[in-house]
């Protein structure tokens, strides 16, 4: 069989030349328009709508309607009130707003909310029926109980130009006193808020079966710190050693609320557990002693007296442990485990922390530094302290659980979706 060598003539090849010419153009055309689309939407909302925080603004939260992110902040926002001293709520407005809203917090604790739209939109009998105030500039309008200096805040932070894959950007949130800020996503299993931090380590911690807070990584502050005066209570202990990072562990168990406390960093021996249970039982239980002095009147003293303190030893199935009564059938329980030492008011607790796993992620299915926001709600008994913890109530209430990954340069705050 004999192949026939056809040569292309030069218009074929022309043809050819021109229309993968024609396909690279639509290509960096295609790119280009995704690209400007991008920075335009990075342009206009680079924190115009943060120009309407009211005077002494500490918080700020920007949020985005769109069809994607409407049906979560209509069901998280649902029956929230934007504005103190007054019961309007985002479905009340969301028909209004075109695309962006702010909630802003003063430091009295007062909140309004700014919204895309303009005054004539909404209607009259609105404004009049909650008895709102309203301050109108540029495209946006700032709703109030009342007329508000208007100063401005600082957007501190940019929205991102591509959120991961299965993430929407759904806002940001701003602290200008302090200076920070991060972004904030959404996807079906959580809402998560991405905080820009100084350089840190990843942190970790064991995972306990119904923890209700788990807190990794605590440390001392420098000398003259807010926690510093608290070296006074006792000599060279080991919990307040600067050296030291100190875990802790919360759950509700059947006698109530356990506790855990692993303290690393420092060299774990018996000897080093023994002193420091000989101080938690003296403090515990303080001696009284009272002095009749020579005008007649009495001198009582407390006296707290480690070296007349007992500590017992007893074997668990974290290897051999030390025990030391606290009064009312309580006691501390402590042992050393894998270069740590774990005290705690529950052997249970004990036992399962020293059995678990360690795990340095930081996700819905497996949390390691996180709070269970109802279990932390009830210890601060909210309805008795402050009004506004209630309505932090309702704004957690979505959640199952609240963890935290801390990241090189950011630490980011998973509020996990029941």
């Amino acid at each position: 069989m004999q192949h026939l060598n056809i040569p292309l003539s030069r218009h074929t090849k022309t043809t050819r030349r021109n229309r993968q010419v024609v396909w690279l153009m639509a290509s960096v055309l295609l790119i280009g328009a995704f690209m400007a689309f991008r920075l335009g939407a990075w342009w206009f909302s680079r924190g115009v709508i943060f120009s309407l925080a009211p005077s002494d603004t500490i918080l700020a939260i920007e949020l985005h309607l769109n069809e994607k992110t409407k049906p979560f902040l209509t069901q998280w926002l649902a029956g929230i009130p934007l504005i103190s001293e007054r019961e309007l709520e985002l479905e009340d407005l969301s028909q209004y707003i075109h695309g962006d809203m702010a909630i802003f917090v003063t430091k009295n604790g007062e909140r309004s909310v700014a919204v895309r739209t303009s005054k004539g939109e909404l209607p009259n009998d609105l404004l009049t029926q909650y008895g709102i105030s309203v301050q109108e500039q540029g495209g946006f309008i700032l709703l109030s109980s009342a007329l508000m200096p208007i100063t401005g805040a600082p957007a501190l932070t940019h929205r991102p130009f591509l959120p991961s894959i299965g993430e929407v950007w759904l806002g940001r949130v701003v602290f200008p006193d302090i200076e920070s800020g991060g972004n904030l996503f959404v996807s079906e299993e959580e809402m998560t808020f991405d905080l820009h931090t100084s350089r840190k380590t990843s942190i970790e911690s064991n995972i306990v079966e119904n923890t209700s807070l788990s807190l990794a990584d605590l440390t001392w502050g420098d000398e003259e710190s807010s926690l510093d005066g608290l070296k006074r209570l006792s000599t060279n202990s080991l919990f307040l050693q600067k050296e030291t990072h100190v875990n802790i562990v919360m759950r509700s168990g059947e006698q109530g609320l356990e506790t855990l406390i692993e303290v690393l960093g420092s060299e774990p021996d018996s000897n080093t557990i023994i002193q420091e249970l000989e101080k938690i039982g003296a403090f515990a239980r303080p001696s009284l002693v009272t002095q009749t002095l020579p005008d007649g009147s009495r001198l009582e003293e407390i006296l707290v007296q480690p070296d007349l303190v007992s500590v017992e030893e007893v074997s668990t199935s974290a290897g051999l442990s030390y025990r030391v009564p606290t009064g009312g059938g309580e006691s501390i329980i402590a042992t050393v485990h894998g270069g740590s030492i774990l005290f705690s008011n529950s052997q249970e607790l004990l036992e399962s922390y020293a059995g678990a796993t360690q795990d340095s992620s930081s996700t819905c299915s497996v949390l390691t530094n996180w709070l269970d926001p109802t279990f932390l709600l009830l210890q601060t008994q909210s309805e008795y302290l402050n009004p506004d913890l209630a309505l932090i109530s309702q704004i957690v209430d979505e959640f199952s659980a609240i963890s935290f990954e801390v990241k090189k340069y950011s630490t980011i705050v998973h509020f996990c979706r029941t």
